[in-house]
């Protein structure tokens, strides 16, 4: 194996004496930020800086048929904006008017006949109340009385199991005496 030294891999770079514990008052730092970026831009030239900052559409476009449509498109979301514009302030326009206006309703004849033989909401409500509550006690009592059915119902099963065990058991006990 054939050592090779680091210097040879950074041929270009120029070797600089050990400048660590010398004076660095003399660094002005307004010009610090421009050489870091000249050595890191080291192949960009300074005419031509493009940040993201400063680019522009038009450098992007490769044919004119490009620049054309988005011209159309700019011109098509200009006219959007103007509608939308006036179509909000014709809102804005028309809820301040209705907020003026006073609304009167007179109901029609038919209306009217309705309304005077119409059952009293206010009667209905009042006669519900004992209604609903006698419904509520109802049910109840409907759902004890299916709890106690329910009971009534596994009590006969098994008085009806037991007399079946008896008799066979009464069977079996007179077959051995035999």
């Amino acid at each position: 194996m054939r050592r090779v030294s680091s210097a040879a891999y950074l041929a270009d770079v120029p070797v600089v004496a050990n400048k660590s514990c010398e004076d660095i008052s003399d660094i002005d730092l307004n010009d610090v930020p421009a050489q870091l970026e000249a050595t890191l831009n080291h192949r960009r030239s300074r005419s031509s800086h493009v940040s993201l900052f400063n680019m522009d559409v038009n450098e992007f476009m490769i044919d004119s048929t490009m620049v054309d449509k988005v011209q159309q498109h700019q011109e098509c979301a200009k006219e959007e904006e103007k509608k939308w514009y006036t179509l909000v302030s014709k809102a804005v326009k028309s809820s301040k008017e209705l907020a003026t206006r006073q609304y009167s309703f007179e109901p029609r004849e038919e209306q009217q006949r309705y309304l005077k033989e119409c059952p009293n909401l206010q009667n209905f409500i009042r006669g519900s109340l004992p209604f609903m509550n006698k419904v509520t006690r109802f049910l109840g009592e409907h759902q004890e009385l299916v709890a106690l059915q329910d009971e009534l119902a596994e009590h006969v099963q098994f008085q009806l199991n037991s007399k079946v065990n008896n008799a066979i058991n009464e069977n079996l006990a007179g077959k051995r005496q035999s």
